[in-house]
């Protein structure tokens, strides 16, 4: 497939720490084309993406992710993030928060490692109100990636499950499989960040 040497211009590289984490190029090939195929549904779309930088309306959702997505922002976090915004995250987790963890002043702090959830959240037209689901006010403004594409990725990360290792190649099986691993971000914050 074509996409996957295109997706490679979506590729975040961290090849230093690839080579002492085995499962990281794997995450960071899925994310890839995840990323591919975001961009290549913005392209091909009529309307024009509203979601941008500051604007974190999203974030207030609940948000899903794989065992695999949460062991990439925990090593995330531990090894780029600086000492101070890790503090921070620790003393955020314990004050409380209504949004993500990881959103700080509207901002992701997270966001090379963001979830694929994150990743192919799109609204169109205008952007979310405080609070806005746009799902399910205007299901019509979101933007729907190739959903082909997402199962190429998450197909990429069977291997890091013991019982995604012998699955055949098959991306709607993959992709059955890569939700029944999912947890909700706000149940693990703690074990992200090591507490």
């Amino acid at each position: 497939m074509d996409a996957y040497r295109e997706a490679e211009a979506f590729r975040f590289n961290l090849a230093q720490h690839e080579r002492a984490h085995r499962w990281l190029p794997m995450l960071l090939d899925c994310y890839a084309l995840v990323d591919y195929s975001v961009d290549r549904a913005i392209s091909l779309s009529a309307e024009a993406v509203s979601c941008r930088k500051g604007c974190s309306s999203c974030c207030a959702h609940v948000i899903p992710l794989s065992t695999l997505e949460a062991v990439g922002i925990s090593f995330y976090i531990r090894e780029l993030l600086s000492p101070d915004i890790r503090a921070g995250l620790v003393r955020r987790l314990r004050t409380g928060v209504d949004t993500c963890l990881f959103n700080i002043d509207d901002v992701c702090v997270i966001y090379p490692m963001r979830p694929i959830a994150c990743r192919r959240y799109l609204v169109t037209s205008r952007c979310c109100a405080p609070g806005e689901n746009a799902a399910l006010s205007r299901p019509e403004d979101i933007l729907e990636p190739s959903r082909e594409y997402l199962y190429a990725a998450v197909e990429m990360t069977l291997p890091f499950y013991p019982d995604g290792k012998h699955l055949p190649p098959d991306g709607k099986k993959a992709f059955e499989f890569y939700k029944k691993q999912n947890v909700l971000l706000s149940s693990v914050y703690a074990t992200i960040l090591g507490l």
